[in-house]
């Protein structure tokens, strides 16, 4: 999965880097062009003269096309990082109704019960049971004891974190 992040105070900042940008180059292509057509007026009539004279001549009319199709493409750009921003801006409210959903479905007591009934999942300890002298004894058949200490990642991580509140360790979770 892409590590994506959007910070709007950033983008406000460059907003207007690319109409800014389009405009630069759209006067750019303007004024090569009339470098271009200007040329003809400037060269003396002698062949050489002449062709060099065209030589430029085509150079301005090739920076000019090169600037309009800079312009195109950033103009292009433009549009898919609007497009790339409603994208993420509708993931994220998405993704924040989702985790919302969650979180109200947690703190359910109902559905909170019915979530602690539930089967023990792979890797839980398994069962013991005392014997006379009070020592634990294995009732799986396995060769394993379960212990009643905490591990040091039960103690960090020892209860559910809930949208809106940081989990130890890691960051608060927000759908926006």
């Amino acid at each position: 999965m892409a590590d994506v992040a959007f910070n709007s105070s950033d983008h406000k900042l460059t907003a207007s880097d690319v109409p800014q940008g389009e405009e630069a180059l759209q006067k750019s292509s303007q004024a090569v062009g009339g470098l271009a057509s200007g040329q003809a007026a400037h060269w003396t009539p002698e062949p050489a003269a002449q062709l060099l004279g065209k030589a430029v001549a085509d150079f301005f009319s090739a920076c000019g096309k090169a600037f309009l199709q800079e312009k195109k493409t950033l103009d292009e750009f433009g549009t898919n990082v609007d497009l790339a921003i409603a994208e993420f801006a509708r993931v994220n409210e998405s993704t924040g109704d989702e985790l919302k959903k969650i979180q109200d479905s947690i703190t359910n007591p109902e559905i909170r019960e019915k979530l602690g009934k539930g089967l023990p999942q792979a890797g839980a300890p398994a069962a013991q049971e005392a014997d006379e002298s009070g020592a634990p004894v294995q009732t799986d058949g396995s060769d394993t004891l379960a212990t009643a200490a905490p591990t040091g990642a039960d103690a960090a991580y020892s209860g559910p974190s809930h949208f809106g509140q940081s989990a130890p360790g890691g960051p608060t979770i927000t759908g926006q």
